[in-house]
């Protein structure tokens, strides 16, 4: 799958790409509100929304509502908690498009033996640590197929190929941050909240975690932590 990525990227010409695995489909308004979206929220540069799921003929699939801690349309940048977290901000490569000025940032990418498959994880990941700005379509636009062993979600991963694949993620990580000052991680952190667009419980809790784990002193962790709890109570939402 990443291969076929790094050989499309030069004969890319349009301002956005979409990306569309052979057994998904598309309603037939997801390119034009999609396009229509970036038209009207200039400052997005990743695009994704939620699957439908459909199975072998098409039909759509009953899904189990999972609890999650919520959604939100803005999640802004995010190079910082991804980095510190290999938090993944995103959907599946059919539900995922982005500016080509950001593609070309993350592609090439080497390893190509890593991801075969799952390298929609390379788009997700590189795009938050390359400076996009992530937003989501709230409708579900994309039907998803689901067949045999294609749907990772909620599948046990064997241990020796979970090892591998940390060593693939550790890699690509290291590939897709070179530009990242890693150095200043607590205060990155503590700025790129500030400039949430959105603010949720979610984000505090992944930001506290993601300072506390950092390498920073206690005396720099504590600081800046207060700052986030601050900013957070000053500017919370609802969700």
């Amino acid at each position: 799958q990443l291969s076929c990525f790094n050989t499309a990227l030069p004969y890319l010409e349009g301002d956005y790409v979409f990306f569309l695995d052979s057994d998904d489909l598309y309603d037939r308004e997801y390119l034009s509100r999609a396009v229509e979206y970036y038209r009207h929220n200039s400052i997005c540069d990743f695009l994704f929304c939620k699957p439908r799921l459909i199975d072998r003929e098409a039909n759509s699939l009953d899904q189990v509502k999972r609890k999650t801690p919520y959604y939100k349309e803005h999640y802004g940048y995010t190079a910082a908690i991804t980095w510190a977290t290999h938090r993944w901000i995103g959907a599946a490569t059919s539900c995922i498009s982005m500016k080509r000025s950001l593609l070309e940032k993350i592609l090439p990418i080497p390893y190509e033996s890593d991801w075969i498959t799952r390298a929609d994880d390379c788009l997700v990941w590189g795009a938050s640590l390359k400076g996009g700005y992530k937003c989501r379509l709230i409708e579900p636009l994309v039907n998803y197929r689901i067949h045999g062993q294609n749907y990772f979600q909620g599948r046990e991963i064997p241990p020796h190929k979970r090892y591998l694949w940390e060593l693939a993620r550790n890699r690509v990580f290291q590939f897709l941050s070179e530009d990242l000052d890693t150095s200043r991680m607590a205060e990155l952190l503590r700025y790129e909240f500030a400039a949430l667009p959105e603010l949720a419980r979610g984000d505090l809790e992944h930001y506290l975690k993601a300072i506390r784990d950092s390498s920073m002193s206690l005396r720099q962790k504590l600081r800046h932590s207060r700052k986030v709890i601050s900013h957070y109570f000053r500017n919370r939402s609802n969700k």
